[in-house]
Formats: structure tokens, C-alpha cells, sequence
């Protein structure tokens, strides 16, 4: 045989032992695949839920100063007649909706970076703590919100300007804060807002004037503010469509009360110790779509009271208590 031919023939067998080597290493690539695949998972795993251990650190901390959490999860079958918008169904399976409720001084603008790692809270709850302007303009970055409550806080015209940004927001309550009428003027970029409250603030006719982009305010609390009968005139043409209405202890009179019959939609009126009286049970008798009328403190005397009860359905609540002399 030639030389050639033995070297081919020792290169074949080289081959064939190669051959049977690489075989034999298969299962080890295998193992190895697969503990790279396991590596995928965990570093996805990680991923997904790392929201959800810093949100639940943040819930930890926050608790320990009396601020309450309380959370919803959104992964299960949504029922469009109890359950939010289904944009959120849209979103990560692990993500959640938070309810965050918190009272008292503990709770200020340094603990605000707390709630920031929750993105998903729709309702914020913060009356008479110590959150101040800076809180204000730095929670302004949870786009979802829909009701937030700062009353009895240290705040002013400075924060309304950032609450204009949170174009989901529902409802909203400002009572006993340091707005103005210029401030509450901003509120001008709130498509979805709803109810507003600002009693005991120094909130007057001009500020009522500026809720004309937010015709769609159903539900408006101005107890022991500034406005007068001209307010009224603003609310009787800018919100139309509104239901529920405070005054209590407010400067409006029986023109006011005229120009508030209009309102066909009205169905809650609160008017206690205001000048009115019996000249304005007239206007009341036009409103037939009262469910709750409160007339305590004011001039409405025994004789017009009754008059009320006569002329409104039997459904509607009129409440008047008279002071015992």
C-alpha cells in the first residue's frame, strides 16, 4: 500500500474518533444550554418583580410613620362594572394599583420619594400632614392619579401650578390651604376633574370665574369661602352639569339662589347660615330635581319652611335646624 493511501487512511480514523468524540461531548453542551436558559429566566424573574420588592420596601417604610397602603392587584379577570380602566390590564402583570391614606406631621416632603416608587397610586389621601409645595410638585409625577386630597396642608398657588399637570385627575381637595383666587385659576388643564372642595379657603367669585375650562365639575364644596352672589352667576353659567353644591356661611343672598334654579341637574344644595330667606323659597320650589336641601341658620322662617315641604317632592330631605333660644 501506498504511503498516500496509509495517510488517508489514518486521517480517516482521526476523523471517525473525532467524530464519535464530539458525539460523546454533546450531552455536556446540553447541560449547559440549559443552565443558560435557566440563567435567562432568573434574570427575567428579577426584572419583573424588582417594582414589586422596592414598592413593597417603600410600603414597610412608609407604614412605620402611620401612612397606610393599601393595595390592588390588577392580574385578575377585569369586570368593567368594578374594576379601573383597563389600560392598566395592559401593563405588567406584577404591576399594582395603590390607595395611599396618611395624616399627621410625621409625614412630610422628605417622605414623598417613598410614594414615587409605587407609579401606580390612583388615590392620594395627605389632609393636615406636613407636605408642602416642593411634595406637591415632586408627587405631580404620579401621572395616574385620579383623587387627591392635600387639605389642611401649608400649601399655595405655587402647588396648584404642578396639580394642573395630572390631566386623569378626578377629584380634588384643597380645603383649608393658602390658595388664591390666581392660583385656583390654573385649574384650567383637567379634563376628567369632577368634584372639587375648598372650603375655609380665601377662594372668591374671581376664582370661581377660572373653573371655565372645567365645565364637566359636578360636585363643588365652597363652605366658608369668599364668594358671593356674583360667583353664583359664574358657576350657574360655567358649570352647567353641576349636582352637588356647599355655600355654607357664604355672602350670597336670595339673587343668588334665583340664578341656581336654572339648574335643572341640581340634586344637593347646602346653604346654611346665609342671609337668605323667605323670598327665596320662590326659586327653591323651581328646583324639583332636589334630593338634599339644607337651610339651617338662615332667615327662612317657620311659615316658609313649610311652604318648602309642600311645594318639593316627598323624596327630597330638607334639613333646618333652628337655634333654641
Amino acid at each position: 500500500m501506498r504511503k498516500s493511501d496509509q495517510a488517508r487512511i489514518r486521517e480517516g480514523v482521526r476523523m471517525s474518533e473525532n467524530g464519535t468524540q464530539t458525539n460523546r461531548k454533546l450531552p455536556g453542551n446540553r447541560w449547559l444550554f440549559a443552565l443558560a436558559l435557566l440563567a435567562v429566566f432568573v434574570a427575567v424573574g428579577v426584572g419583573v418583580f424588582r417594582p414589586v420588592w422596592r414598592e413593597q420596601d417603600a410600603i414597610e417604610a412608609l407604614e412605620r410613620i402611620n401612612v397606610t397602603v393599601k393595595t390592588r392587584n390588577v392580574f385578575k379577570a377585569y369586570d368593567p362594572d368594578t374594576d379601573w380602566e383597563n389600560e392598566y390590564f395592559k401593563a405588567s402583570l406584577t404591576n399594582r394599583v395603590f390607595k395611599v391614606i396618611g395624616s399627621g406631621p410625621r409625614f412630610g416632603d422628605e417622605h414623598v420619594p417613598l410614594i414615587l416608587k409605587m407609579p401606580y397610586v390612583e388615590w392620594l389621601y395627605l389632609a393636615n400632614t406636613n407636605i408642602g409645595n416642593r411634595g406637591i410638585e415632586q408627587l405631580c409625577r404620579l401621572s395616574h392619579l385620579k383623587d387627591l386630597s392635600i387639605a389642611a396642608n401649608a400649601i399655595d398657588d405655587d402647588a396648584v401650578r404642578s396639580i394642573n399637570s395630572l390631566s386623569r385627575l378626578e377629584i380634588l381637595n384643597l380645603s383649608e390651604t393658602l390658595i388664591s383666587d390666581q392660583g385656583f385659576a390654573n385649574l384650567n388643564n383637567l379634563p376628567r376633574l369632577n368634584s372639587v372642595y375648598v372650603s375655609y379657603t380665601s377662594i372668591g367669585d374671581d376664582g370661581i370665574k377660572g373653573l371655565a375650562g372645567n365645565s364637566g365639575i359636578l360636585v363643588l364644596y365652597a363652605d366658608n369661602t369668599l364668594v358671593t352672589d356674583a360667583g353664583i352667576r359664574h358657576i350657574a353659567k360655567l358649570l352647567p352639569n353641576i349636582q352637588f353644591l356647599q355655600l355654607n356661611n357664604t355672602k350670597i343672598s336670595n339673587a343668588a339662589i334665583k340664578e341656581l334654579s336654572a339648574l335643572s341637574g341640581l340634586r344637593g344644595l347646602s346653604i346654611d347660615g346665609t342671609t337668605i330667606d323667605d323670598n327665596a323659597v320662590q326659586y327653591l320650589e323651581k328646583m324639583p330635581r332636589l334630593k338634599s336641601l339644607s337651610i339651617s341658620g338662615t332667615s327662612i322662617t317657620d311659615e316658609g319652611y313649610t311652604r318648602l315641604i309642600d311645594s318639593l317632592p316627598e323624596s327630597t330631605r330638607v334639613e333646618r335646624i333652628v337655634p333654641q333660644n
